[in-house]
């Protein structure tokens, strides 16, 4: 994993040879790079969950909800019409848990979160996922 972490992150030739070496194409190192990403975002979420209280049933099944409304969050979501949001970037829904994170955005000129309909749907208190983290890991942060 470690290696395919460095190939992802190496720019020019020398990422180049190593992915030829490996057998891997780019978009196949970005995918396992992406399943790494998702496994290592789960854990956090479960581990923030067990440190809110939950037991580790609950917190899986909280995960589960999560991962299954990710879709319509997707759906319904307003991000696009958000002056923080950039055209560069790919990402939406960043509200839940397990959506990426935004790599584009870098600064906050405003917030439609508290107008979206996910954001009522979901009964959500925090703004401006797009660059100080989901709901869990912002009420984590404040708690501590």
């Amino acid at each position: 994993m470690k290696r395919r972490s460095f190939i992802l992150t190496s720019r020019g030739v020398l990422g180049t040879i190593l992915v030829a070496k490996l057998g891997f194409s780019r978009d196949q190192a970005s995918k396992v790079a992406a399943t790494d990403a998702l496994a290592a975002k789960r854990a956090l979420i479960l581990k923030l969950l067990g440190q809110m209280g939950k037991s580790e049933t609950e917190a899986k099944a909280a995960l589960d909800e999560i991962e299954g409304w990710l879709e319509d969050a997707k759906g319904d979501c307003i991000c696009r019409s958000c002056p923080t949001y950039t055209r560069r970037e790919k990402g939406l829904a960043f509200c839940n848990a397990v959506a990426a994170p935004a790599k584009e955005i870098k600064l906050e000129k405003g917030c439609v979160c508290g107008t979206c309909p996910v954001h009522s749907e979901r009964k959500l208190t925090y703004t401006y996922y797009c660059t100080r983290k989901t709901e869990i890991e912002q009420l984590a942060a404040e708690k501590k």
